[in-house]
């Protein structure tokens, strides 16, 4: 059988030889995707690999750093699914970088996104190992919290949803995560503004009707506890580069 691509062979080989430095970045690739397979941060942290080593191959041009982040985001993705995280959870996440990619101009932020996109999509298989050891009613009530960011997450309506009265789900959250149910519901609500006051051009009261903080004071007062400055603040020092 026969390809119509492979018309092409032959003037590629004339163009460019066999880089013998494809098969080392190769193996290396296959190292960090193992790593956040595992959910392994630490690895991740202290290993000098990353696949902004991809930009060392020909071609600088935005266009061809977009290309290689779109591959990476495609593969990370899959290993993420592979390490246990729902498929709809990890696909959000790569459309995010993909969309963020897509409207960026700039290359060394297409290269800070290739370092960083490991590191993220590890830390849900993290986040979601460390989930699966958590009683039943706990875990459903997760789910329950993950799928609801967007709307208002109710106590009563989460221990609905794990099949367990709302007292019981209150006790049985504080004392598997460390935290009481309403602590949780907002660091995670807080979590997801962090990522869309760094990659999104929406506006602080637009991200709080988005996560349903039910108003715009509330969203900056929580905000402003958690990380000790506002909003506007916090989406100021990322375009400065100092988060």
């Amino acid at each position: 059988m026969h390809f119509l691509v492979e018309k092409k062979l032959p003037e590629m080989k004339m163009r460019k030889r066999e880089d013998p430095t494809l098969c080392e970045l190769y193996e290396k690739e296959l190292e960090i995707l193992e790593m956040v397979k595992r959910g392994d941060l630490d690895g991740l942290s202290n290993s000098a690999l990353s696949f902004a080593s991809r930009c060392h191959l020909p071609s600088s041009f935005i266009r061809s750093r977009k290309h290689d982040l779109t591959a990476v985001v495609t593969l990370l993705t899959h290993c993420a699914i592979e390490g246990g995280v729902a498929v709809s959870k990890a696909f959000e996440l790569a459309d995010l970088y993909i969309r963020a990619a897509d409207t960026e101009s700039e290359q060394p932020v297409i290269m800070d996104y290739l370092r960083e996109a490991p590191m993220h999509f590890a830390q849900l298989v993290r986040r979601k190992l460390a989930e699966d050891a958590y009683p039943e009613p706990i875990m459903r009530a997760l789910e329950y919290i993950e799928n609801n960011l967007r709307s208002a997450v109710i106590l009563t309506e989460a221990a609905e949803y794990s099949e367990v009265h709302p007292n019981y789900l209150s006790k049985l959250f504080k004392d598997n995560t460390g935290e009481t149910f309403i602590s949780f519901v907002n660091r995670r609500k807080l979590e997801e503004a962090c990522e869309m006051l760094e990659k999104s051009s929406l506006s602080i009261a637009e991200i709080s009707d988005y996560l349903a903080f039910g108003s715009l004071r509330y969203f900056i007062k929580v905000f402003n506890r958690k990380y000790g400055v506002t909003p506007q603040t916090y989406r100021d020092s990322c375009v400065k580069g100092e988060i």
